[in-house]
């Protein structure tokens, strides 16, 4: 994908250091994602952004750097989140509360609920998307690689967009020819960014283990 920019993300910044922001922390936003009110058949412009991340060289990898493995399901609406630096915002997420239903990793148990800092969002009939990160929707089954946060029951998927797996979709991901599909086609899609056979990659180990 062409003419993008390429910064630090503050969801990326998390995930190297899960005990200091780099930012202030803006207050929490009253609206949400809008994905919910989005018709199947509604015409989508992605606009993506490259961030720098730690790439996880394969399955091994990826587990021993993360706190929380599990396997969810989205249960509520997604809430923005902005994160500003000298009263600027510099930043922005999805926060997306799921429920657990198996722990592979971690001190959690099945049916607690936690929420997910999300690096990818809608907004009207756009998605907004670092790294070619997909937002989660709710009908799907996800296997999830996290890092806890400073804020309590709050966590950030590693390498952005590494440990965040649809279980519901086994085809392997494929670049987009175009910036602009339907909502019904991104729902059958698990990845939009440039690196697929990295994560192809990583989703076939993934696959093999915990599906």
């Amino acid at each position: 994908m062409k003419n993008k920019k390429i910064f630090v993300t503050i969801a990326a910044a998390i995930t190297l250091s899960s005990c200091i922001y780099l930012a202030t922390e803006a207050q929490n936003q009253n609206h949400t994602s809008t994905q919910s009110a989005i018709k199947n058949d509604s015409k989508i412009n992605i606009s993506s952004t490259d961030a720098k991340v730690v790439k996880y060289d394969d399955l091994k990898m990826l587990e021993s750097h993360s706190d929380l493995i599990i396997q969810a399901k989205v249960n509520g609406e997604t809430k923005m989140k902005e994160f500003s630096q000298n009263n600027v915002v510099i930043d922005k997420v999805g926060v997306t509360p799921v429920s657990i239903t198996k722990v592979f990793k971690g001190n959690l148990k099945a049916g607690e609920e936690i929420s997910v800092f999300e690096n990818g969002y809608y907004k009207q009939d756009n998605l907004i998307t670092t790294a070619g990160y997909l937002p989660m929707n709710k009908n799907d089954d996800y296997l999830l690689f996290l890092t806890a946060t400073p804020e309590n029951g709050i966590y950030t998927v590693k390498g952005v967009y590494q440990g965040k797996f649809n279980l519901n979709l086994s085809t392997p991901a494929t670049k987009l020819n175009t910036l602009s599909v339907t909502k019904s086609e991104l729902d059958n899609i698990d990845f939009v960014g440039e690196d697929t056979q990295h994560f192809n990659d990583l989703k076939t180990e993934i696959l093999n283990k915990y599906k």
